[in-house]
């Protein structure tokens, strides 16, 4: 009987410790500020969340961002090095008050890149559409946003 005690107490120790792909250990990623402003809405750019890799995307983003005002030179920078950055977008949908969005944190596990905002609305009657651009490290994990 006192053999079947330890072998039963050794299996619940050995099946309650896994070193499985579920144990995940998540580091913080250190990001900047691309770009945050707000759209008029008039620009066709859906709510969306983007990922870009390469100049041809980027300047293709940019023009539509500058469709109607030049929002682009209100960007700390606009020349990427895509070698070494990758740019991220959060654009949120038309907005009938004011509003703002905030990529909050971006964290890094073994499987992807999960990106945090938060939409902060204010009590105006203005038609806004935010946006926030940030630049990471590069990376050919996928990105989650929450």
């Amino acid at each position: 009987m006192k053999n079947l005690f330890y072998l039963m107490l050794s299996l619940f120790v050995l099946t309650g410790c896994s070193n499985d792909d579920n144990d995940v250990i998540a580091n913080d990623v250190q990001f900047t500020t691309v770009g945050k402003n707000s759209l008029n809405g008039g620009e066709n750019i859906p709510q969306s969340n983007f990922v870009f890799n390469n100049q041809a995307d980027w300047n293709n983003f940019i023009n539509q961002v500058d469709a109607i005002n030049s929002l682009s030179g209100t960007f700390n920078e606009t020349n990427i090095d895509f070698n070494a950055f990758t740019v991220i977008a959060v654009v949120e949908e038309i907005k009938t008050s004011g509003s703002e969005i905030n990529i909050v944190n971006v964290m890094e596990n073994t499987n992807n890149i999960h990106i945090s905002s938060e939409l902060t609305m204010y009590a105006s009657t203005v038609i806004s559409q935010p946006f926030h651009i940030i630049k990471i490290p590069k990376t050919n994990k996928p990105i989650i946003f929450e």
